[in-house]
């Protein structure tokens, strides 16, 4: 239990029963920030809880369809809600499911995941079906108890849909409601390292590119019989 602690979990004595911890506004509007999707679109918090996101979108000028198992509205088994975007905050016991259940709507969507979610080697499978083209690590703690003390956990918006390629960028929380302005030098180290990422992650695509085809090499057993060739 203090491992958990340590890592910013929770204690699972003291976790809620249905994993219902809501979300602060500023952890929304850095999502939306980035998204930068247009007014007109409607989306779907299909596990809204007491409405915490729902809330923050509607007062950004977004059409929100709020669903939650507790009025009923089971979102691994109702119907699908016509709309552009589905975000939310699953259940962390449930993210699995709904990251396949989102995936059958066809709709670009959004979840909130712990920071080390795709760290787990059970969960490999699970990205290489289901693999996201965007990740959004948050530069701070979000306050989801509500306490004001000092919060434990690091959480991710994982999105899948909406852009062409895989993006990997940290968001900022926004300072007294507004971003800083930023002076000539922020702006050109921004754009530095901006440019270095990109030259990553092109690097780490080749990677894992390569990396699968040797994968596929060895299922078939093409490597194998080169390396019997070779010691031959």
């Amino acid at each position: 239990m203090i491992g958990n602690r340590i890592i910013g979990g929770n204690d699972p004595e003291k976790r809620n029963k249905q994993d219902f911890y809501p979300t602060p506004p500023d952890v929304t509007e850095a999502l939306m920030r980035e998204l930068n999707l247009p007014k007109s679109y409607t989306i779907w918090e299909s596990a809204c809880g007491n409405g915490a996101i729902t809330k923050k979108l509607e007062s950004m000028g977004y059409t929100v369809v709020g669903t939650d198992i507790t009025t009923g509205n089971d979102y691994l088994t109702e119907p699908y809600h016509e709309c552009d975007w589905i975000i939310t905050n699953p259940p962390f016991m449930l993210s699995e499911e709904f990251i396949r259940r989102s995936k059958e709507h066809g709709k670009p969507f959004a979840l909130l995941l712990k920071s080390q979610y795709w760290h787990a080697k059970r969960r490999y499978k699970l990205f290489e079906e289901c693999k996201p083209t965007a990740v959004y690590p948050l530069t701070w703690r979000p306050d989801f108890g509500g306490t004001g003390g000092s919060p434990l956990m690091d959480v991710i918006w994982t999105v899948w849909g909406g852009c062409r390629r895989v993006h990997i960028q940290a968001v900022t929380k926004a300072i007294g409601g507004r971003m800083r302005r930023l002076n000539e030098a922020e702006r050109n180290q921004i754009e530095y390292l901006r440019r270095y990422k990109a030259s990553l992650i092109d690097r780490l695509i080749g990677a894992c590119e390569a990396v699968n085809e040797e994968i596929k090499a060895v299922k078939s057993g093409e490597w194998y019989r080169q390396m019997k060739g070779e010691q031959e």
